[in-house]
């Protein structure tokens, strides 16, 4: 029932986003989102390297991820995580999900964090502001870093990897040498067709300025996630960003929702993601799969996963579209290998 809950809280969220874009077309403010998403503004940034070989030799004849291997794979990593705080930083809107989450109806990367600490690992979402500008969480995580009487391994989501990358920009090197790993699980790293449409039209802007407002967050929030303003931060940053990437171990994780045969297993997301596709930008619903892929980095490509599937693989009616824990053990695993 709990995990029936969060799946339907899920389709309210993006239905209440889908919902935005249909009224900015009645009232005649649509051409933004007809017009195809610019294909050229997500090509493959050519100096990151594909590590999605590893991730498949993880998979049983079934294509899913064999629990067994996955497992071992993380044993045989699992030692550079001693003493480490496993720090999450969450999605855009994540404090819509905190009270759910807390009183156990939310599933936002419940069996992960579950499983972490099993390992003996601490485990934390930041309580910082998912609406505050990326700037401004950014530099609260550098000082959590600062703070941190042990070493830090972050594993962000959506809006969240935009805010862990400028912290590790901003950081000096012996700060940063504190940080083990980074797993980025479909940041917009290159920016959203869907903040494109509502920060580039004054109806939508205005009307999600307001609500960033009132839930105390700020609108530059919005303008943080469009793909000039995304694009033009990584062309400015791209040799720290080649540093970050030497001095961490990052693994970028990007995802391509495709169709299913089984309705049952629809995704929330399928509308957003066929409006992407035909404007050339193949990505989850709500990141291309190219912005999701950081300059430098390795980075892997999920097929069949939605933008909220990877913090919860399981949809309802019992269909599992992801097993939440074999995904993280592989993730870090890949993360933490020499390779």
């Amino acid at each position: 029932m709990r995990r029936l809950i969060a799946w339907f809280g899920r389709i309210a969220l993006v239905a209440g986003l889908t919902a935005l874009i249909c009224l900015a077309v009645l009232l005649g403010y649509g051409y933004a989102i007809i017009r195809p998403a610019p294909v050229a503004a997500y090509e493959r940034p050519a100096s990151a390297r594909d590590v999605g070989p590893a991730l498949a030799a993880l998979r049983g004849p079934d294509g899913r991820l064999d629990p067994a291997a996955t497992a071992a794979a993380f044993a045989a990593v699992d030692d550079r995580l001693e003493g480490v705080r496993i720090v999450i930083v969450p999605s855009y809107f994540y404090d819509l999900l905190r009270w759910p989450n807390a009183v156990g109806i939310g599933d936002y990367m419940t069996d992960q964090r579950a499983w972490l600490e099993a390992q003996g690992l601490a485990t934390e979402i930041t309580a910082a502001d998912t609406e505050a500008a990326v700037a401004t969480n950014a530099a609260a995580l550098v000082e959590l870093v600062a703070g941190s009487d042990r070493p830090v391994c972050f594993l962000s989501h959506s809006k969240g990897g935009l805010e862990v990358l400028q912290a590790l920009v901003d950081m000096a090197p012996a700060l940063r040498a504190r940080v083990r790993c980074w797993i980025a699980l479909q940041a917009p790293f290159a920016g959203s067709p869907l903040a494109d449409v509502w920060a580039g039209d004054p109806l939508g802007r205005r009307f999600v300025a307001g609500l960033l407002e009132l839930m105390g967050g700020s609108p530059r929030s919005l303008i943080d996630l469009t793909t000039p303003v995304r694009r033009a931060d990584l062309a400015a940053h791209d040799a720290a960003i080649a540093e970050v990437v030497e001095d961490v171990p990052v693994l970028a994780v990007a995802a391509r929702l495709t169709d299913r045969e089984d309705w049952l297993a629809a995704s929330p997301f399928d509308l957003l993601r066929r409006w992407m596709e035909a404007g050339g930008a193949p990505g989850d619903g709500a990141v291309p799969v190219n912005s999701a892929i950081l300059p430098h980095a390795r980075y892997v490509v999920l097929q069949g996963l939605d933008h909220g599937d990877t913090v919860d693989g399981d949809r309802p009616f019992g269909v599992v579209v992801s097993d939440d824990v074999a995904l993280m053990q592989a993730l870090f695993a890949i993360a933490l290998s020499d390779d």
